[in-house]
């Protein structure tokens, strides 16, 4: 019997490197790959990727975390397409989750399915299956980064003593230069993809706010497209002794929706579809 189950929608900003054409080039290029160079391996996972349907003007996805490849490759492309409601319907066999790349604005919005893909091995996929497969993208690096909510410099900005910050950055996109601090030059000088860093303060002392890594840490994490892939900071709040962590990671910006599944879980497609459908609509409607 079918049920309507809540789902979370992340919200991610996309960096690409050595890749050539644009955002949506780039996604829209999974179309032209064979069936059988979908399936990648992501650390200890295998992900497929299904080709992207047009949604709306953006691209939207569907990945699959497949457990049992044996089974899973007797299909071809077109049976997937048909049967792809009844791929995760065993969970020993696929776990899918969906996302929608937003190429204009370099976003992505993405599911959390408990046991599915995650947004990150979406796009590792993405990436391994272009530099595979795809003139031009040899050499391509595909980064997703959250975009946090504003009650984490908020959060931050409201400690009365700020005794550490642990950073960690990706290079941004090439045509953000202007925007870049000396973190992000230190990077594309080191031709690094990430960059870390730690500041303690002296004992009893607080980090500069208006400067320096607190000021990389909210004006990053405040920004239109995050470079900031993880930041913790421990300080103190007013009146009070004890140390306080606040994590980016529990600041995640997130939509809420719900999908139609079935009585093992797995997600009827058009429910996806019409999910991700309202979100953009939404999004839209916000900006005009």
């Amino acid at each position: 019997m079918a049920k309507k189950v809540a789902r979370r929608i992340y919200e991610y900003a996309l960096h690409k490197h050595r890749g050539a054409g644009s955002y949506r080039d780039l996604f829209e290029s999974i179309s032209q790959v064979d069936d059988a160079e979908l399936l990648v391996k992501v650390g200890h996972k295998k992900i497929f990727i299904f080709h992207p349907k047009e949604l709306n003007g953006e691209l939207f996805f569907r990945a699959l975390w497949v457990k049992d490849d044996r089974e899973f490759l007797r299909f071809n492309q077109a049976e997937l397409e048909e049967h792809e409601d009844e791929l995760d319907r065993d969970d020993r066999f696929a776990v899918a989750a969906h996302g929608v790349v937003m190429p204009e604005s370099r976003k992505l919005l993405f599911e959390y399915v408990r046991g599915g893909p995650k947004a990150e091995e979406f796009v590792t996929a993405i990436q391994d299956i272009l530099q595979n497969n795809i003139d031009g993208y040899k050499n391509l690096s595909l980064t997703a980064v959250p975009e946090y909510a504003g009650s984490f410099s908020d959060e931050v900005s409201a400690l009365e003593r700020i005794k550490s910050v642990r950073l960690d950055l990706v290079r941004p996109n090439i045509d953000w230069s202007d925007e870049a601090d000396r973190l992000h030059e230190l990077a594309d000088e080191s031709n690094a993809k990430r960059i870390s860093v730690e500041a303690v303060a002296s004992r009893s002392e607080s980090l500069t706010r208006d400067d320096g890594i607190v000021a990389i840490v909210t004006e990053q994490s405040d920004g239109d497209m995050s470079h900031v892939t993880r930041a913790v900071v421990e300080g103190q709040r007013p009146g009070e002794s004890g140390t306080t962590t606040i994590r980016s990671d529990d600041h995640v910006k997130f939509d809420r929706g719900s999908v139609d599944t079935d009585s093992s879980g797995g997600a009827n497609i058009l429910s996806a579809l019409a999910m991700f459908g309202n979100l953009i609509r939404k999004r839209n409607r916000r900006r005009d």
